[in-house]
């Protein structure tokens, strides 16, 4: 697998990872019939993820299937400003390779205020100022290293999936600059703390070789 490849695949990964997602270990909280959403994380927290991707390359006999893990740990917690560490294990991408972190700090609509963004995760408000009633959506643009990302968020309802109450948010994402890119997708948040329960994306994202039809990419995350 290519290196130019692999870090297509992981790009679009991160960009639907946790840290990009709404999420928080603060109740989801009611306010006249709406829910205002807020992170709240607590120090020493750590949240471990699996990333399943399925990249259809144009002309390819097979499709190509990976896995990641990713972990996320709340180095620290002053006030507003929250101290996050990720790392991804992108071994089974480029053999050899030894797991990749970046420690950021954000505050707690998750606007990213602080540290990196080497890997080239996009910065930017993931949740809604407001509170948000059923049917309501809410918008967020961020860039870094010349991406430009753009998502729509509609929070759908509220649902029991076994033991827990969870939302059920749709998103759509456009991108231009350096990984022009589109993706449709749901995700299922826990109402005890807004946390990622699971997630399923579909994009189509440039081809590798420059030119032809666009690859499309199916990704699952689940929380361990």
């Amino acid at each position: 697998m290519s290196v130019k490849f692999s870090s297509l695949v992981v790009a679009g990964a991160l960009l639907f990872s946790p840290m990009f997602v709404p999420q928080a270990d603060a109740q989801v909280t009611a306010q006249s019939g709406k829910y205002l959403f807020r992170l709240g994380y607590k120090k020493g927290q750590i949240m471990k993820y699996s990333i399943s991707t399925k990249v259809n390359m144009p002309g390819a006999k097979q499709p190509m299937n990976t896995v990641m893990p990713l972990t996320m740990k709340v180095i620290d917690v002053q006030k507003d400003v929250l101290t996050i560490q990720s790392t991804v294990d992108m071994s089974k991408l480029q053999p050899g390779s030894k797991p990749q972190s970046q420690t950021i700090k954000m505050d707690r609509l998750g606007n990213v205020v602080g540290g990196g963004s080497s890997s080239g995760m996009m910065s930017g408000a993931n949740l809604p100022k407001n509170p948000v009633a059923v049917g309501g959506t809410w918008k967020t643009t961020g860039n870094a290293n010349g991406f430009a990302a753009t998502s729509t968020y509609k929070l759908v309802g509220v649902k029991q999936v076994g033991s827990r109450k969870v939302a059920n948010v749709t998103m759509s994402i456009v991108g231009t600059g350096s990984m022009k890119m589109t993706g449709t997708g749901t995700m299922l948040l826990d109402m005890a703390d807004a946390s990622l329960v699971s997630m399923a994306m579909n994009m189509n994202m440039p081809n590798p070789q420059g030119k032809g039809a666009p690859m499309t990419m199916n990704m699952t995350m689940t929380r361990n």
